[in-house]
């Protein structure tokens, strides 16, 4: 396991900023963080790069305690953090970029060539003589990842990664934070107000409000293709099956059906719900709301919000044969 909190609290004074029971986060995958402001995002980020320590509860890195009294400097030199609004030196881009090897005392031909070859990773290898004061902000936000994938970390902690950025740099930030994901060699924690965002990078999506963890944004997550035929738009992922949705691109994405968007019935709806699809029952379990959630394998596995009375009058048991419908306006597009 990557990391591990158990009954971590941080306080400002007498307010809890942070109070996480437990929370494991997997290496190997993209984590994202939502919620609101206020909610604890960034205190948690820094709790997780050793930048802040909690007030009580423990923390481990990759099996070893990072606190109460553990070592945080081992910690630091696998994991880096990049802030919200980054801070670059007065020098040169690319001795900007190279700053972190040199900190660690390497050679300065060797961080120099680490620092173009991560400037090309980022697309801004012909700034590299610029001065920060001549950089856009989506170049600065840019160039600061740079420095931070120059290290090489093990564990790429983002804050709000394009929270005061242009429209087409959020673009480029976000296909790196892709491209960091299919290389697999970076473990990459995200933290954004925005879901949808969340939604189109991440692996697993962890919500928190007032410091606390929250229902997950999202549920029945699916990443895949969207395809075009005669003017209608279909997502195909693993599973067998296509689901028609709404949609104003095509290729590689993620959709998710929100658990009150779905309808269980025991036969084929007649109705203008355009994605129906046969299934067996797996769980049947209560729901902290006072509903109750069924899970449907119908090539994929569908959770289902119903309510009691409804789980009552249909009888569905595990087992059951059923039938998942929901409308192509329902499903949301990453």
């Amino acid at each position: 396991m990557l990391f591990r909190l158990r009954n971590v609290v941080k306080q400002y004074g007498r307010t809890a900023a942070l109070r996480i029971d437990s929370l494991d986060i997997e290496a190997g995958v993209v984590t994202g963080f939502t919620g609101p402001n206020g909610a604890g995002k960034s205190t948690l980020l820094q709790v997780l790069a050793g930048l802040m320590e909690p007030t009580s509860g423990t923390v481990s890195f990759d099996g070893n305690t990072m606190y109460p009294d553990g070592d945080l400097d081992a910690a630091r030199k696998r994991v880096t953090y990049l802030a919200q609004n980054p801070i670059l030196f007065q020098m040169s881009v690319r001795c900007n970029v190279a700053y972190g090897l040199k900190l660690r005392g390497a050679k300065r031909a060797n961080r120099l060539k680490a620092a173009d070859e991560a400037l090309e990773s980022v697309g801004l290898l012909h700034l590299a003589e610029r001065r920060p004061r001549q950089l856009s902000a989506g170049e600065k936000q840019r160039i600061a990842m740079a420095r931070a994938l120059c290290l090489e970390p093990d564990v790429l902690i983002l804050d709000e990664p394009t929270a005061n950025v242009d429209r087409e740099n959020i673009g480029i930030i976000e296909d790196l934070i892709r491209s960091m994901q299919d290389d697999g060699g970076t473990s990459t924690i995200i933290a954004s107000h925005d879901h949808l965002q969340v939604g189109r990078l991440c692996d697993r999506f962890v919500a928190l409000d007032a410091g606390r963890l929250a229902p997950p944004p999202f549920e029945n997550v699916f990443p895949g293709t969207i395809e075009e035929r005669d003017g209608a738009f279909f997502f195909a992922g693993a599973g067998g099956i296509e689901i028609e949705l709404v949609a104003r691109r095509t290729g590689r994405a993620k959709i998710a059906v929100q658990p009150n968007e779905i309808i269980l019935s025991r036969t084929r709806l007649d109705s203008s719900m355009r994605n129906s699809f046969p299934g067996t029952i797996r769980s049947i379990a209560s729901h902290p709301d006072g509903g109750v959630c069924v899970t449907v394998d119908a090539g994929l596995p569908f959770a289902a919000a119903i309510t009691k009375h409804s789980l009552e009058e249909m009888a569905f048991a595990v087992g059951d044969e059923v039938f998942v419908s929901f409308k192509s306006a329902g499903v949301i597009v990453f």
